[in-house]
């Protein structure tokens, strides 16, 4: 049965990479449910094939990234030409003939995408279209509750700066009346019975959580990493960096039993409440409580030495799926156990034993941890104690110059399904990478493994490293130029003109940015 995906434009790039996954979940192929058009990642709808509306309901519930999913009735590239296909007899116009008819009350929906406005006698013209092939004219209009609810989808054309056109013409052949000037036609109209929609997780947004930090992940992004992780209930998920528990709260939403570790106590044990005025304290647990879920395991513990905080000699595979956003440096450094203080030789400072009686409140000395360092020690957990099949979905901070082929960290026993790019700056994006075990971990091979991981050694290492400080350099180099390309010219930009003038050069230089399907 044809169905009609109706895309949030948020995350372009993810849409599929989540989709695919949530699939996976359900047992589905993609290959079997949808064909990848052109330009997908920019286009709000896709037609997908589901057996029937009960599996389209489970899958678009599920993902944060789909808006609704119509049941398919017509498409065309004008009102008319749709709405002229659900008038051809047939057994499917039959159907619709009797579902029309039957159904108490309707409403007909309009929805746009690529097009700065179209105006209410437009959207009207459309809508007397369909109601002039359907029998609706002898069932009620109910906007609220309908019993029929219809959604006419209409998309518009992006320009070559992937800018809406700003004058749309709805009908270019149409002989409905119309005060639009434009020529440009739509790229295509849908028209669909609204079954499901997606999923709704705006109680977990992070304004309405009781305990967060600078890093707190956005609730959006953390649950298309649990997406794409195939976090289902029961699945034993792990955040090695888990800060304030926003990733790990997403796990609990989808079902999962958690776990998260941290160097740092003090975010474990929580802080003072101000809302309360420093008489009560929020933590992850009180979160978790906030919202239902079982309380997380929650241990203080360095990831760099993972082998001596946790038992890894029992051959067990612990984690169906791991899921983190790793300190790299920009709003909080990493750090691992040891003291930064050096002895004469240069070598690492012994650490002094601490009292027994003062543990419970000690804070352990700590050192940078390199990102590089970071990256090799996430992965080789990752590959030791993943069970097969189960899921590393992490971040990675990106500038212009980063080339996944070579400067993605690698691992043999994980293969790289996903590598989803977002933009942040001009110079700054980040990639969600999702990697899947697909070979058992061999303790002889731990150098060979480690030596695979950085592809071009220090040189990828380092794309990764001081990111803070490179972009501090890049943007101080662009302003320079922005500044002597004024001078030359004698022409002053705004800051806004300035921007637009950036992005259009990035658009040139860097076509896509990295994509978002599969590698």
């Amino acid at each position: 049965m044809l169905y009609i995906i109706h895309f949030k434009h948020i995350h372009l790039n993810f849409r599929f990479a989540e989709f695919d996954s949530v699939l996976s979940i359900y047992n589905l192929s993609p290959n079997d449910v949808y064909t990848k058009p052109p330009q997908a990642n920019l286009r709000p709808t896709l037609m997908v094939n589901f057996p029937n509306d009960e599996v389209a309901t489970k899958v678009t519930s599920r993902c944060v990234l789909i808006h609704r999913i119509l049941r398919f009735w017509a498409r065309g590239k004008t009102s008319k030409l749709c709405a002229s296909s659900l008038a051809t007899p047939s057994s499917f116009h039959d159907s619709l003939q009797s579902l029309a008819k039957a159904a108490p009350s309707f409403s007909i929906n309009f929805t746009t995408w690529g097009t700065r406005s179209v105006s209410l006698e437009m959207q009207n013209a459309y809508r007397a279209d369909f109601t002039d092939v359907l029998p609706l004219n002898l069932v009620k209009v109910d906007i609220k509750s309908p019993s029929l609810p219809l959604h006419i989808i209409y998309e518009g054309q992006l320009d070559s700066t992937t800018n809406p056109n700003p004058n749309p013409n709805p009908n270019p052949t149409s002989t409905s009346t119309s005060t639009s000037t434009s020529t440009t036609p739509p790229r295509e109209i849908f028209l669909g019975l609204e079954v499901s929609l997606g999923g709704n997780f705006e109680k977990f947004n992070l304004k309405k959580r009781n305990y967060l930090g600078p890093t707190s992940m956005d609730s959006d992004l953390s649950l298309i990493m649990c997406n794409l992780a195939r976090v289902t209930p029961g699945s034993f998920c792990f955040d090695p960096f888990v800060g304030t528990g926003s990733i790990l709260l997403t796990c609990a939403v989808f079902g999962g039993v958690t776990m998260g570790t941290d160097i740092d106590v003090r975010v474990l044990r929580g802080k003072e409440d101000d809302k309360q005025g420093g008489k009560g304290k929020t933590s992850i647990n009180k979160t978790f409580a906030q919202f239902g879920f079982p309380r997380p395991e929650l241990i203080r513990s360095d990831n760099s030495l993972y082998d001596r905080h946790w038992r890894t000699d029992t051959g067990g595979e612990l984690y169906d799926a791991i899921v983190c956003d790793p300190p790299y440096g920009i709003r909080a450094g990493a750090k691992k156990c040891g003291s930064r203080k050096l002895t004469a030789d240069g070598a690492p400072a012994a650490v002094r034993e601490v009292a027994e009686e003062k543990r419970s409140t000690h804070i352990a000395q700590t050192k940078n941890y390199a990102v590089s360092d970071v990256m090799a020690d996430l992965l080789e957990v990752a590959a030791r104690q993943l069970k097969m099949g189960g899921r590393l979905v992490y971040l990675i901070p990106t500038t212009t110059d980063f080339d996944e082929a070579s400067d993605l960290p690698r691992h043999k026993c994980l293969e790289v399904k996903y590598c989803c790019f977002q933009g942040l700056q001009i110079e700054l994006g980040r990639r969600m990478v999702c990697m899947e075990k697909v070979r058992a971990y061999d303790d002889n091979k731990v150098g060979e493994y480690r030596d695979f991981i950085w592809v071009n050694g220090f040189e990828s290492a380092d794309k990764c490293a001081n990111m803070r400080e490179k972009l501090i350099e890049k943007n101080g180099a662009r302003k320079k130029e922005e500044r002597a390309e004024e001078e030359k010219s004698g022409v002053k930009l705004s800051k806004r003109e300035k921007k637009k003038k950036r992005k259009l050069q990035q658009l040139q230089d860097d076509e896509g940015g990295g994509g978002g399907g599969g590698v």
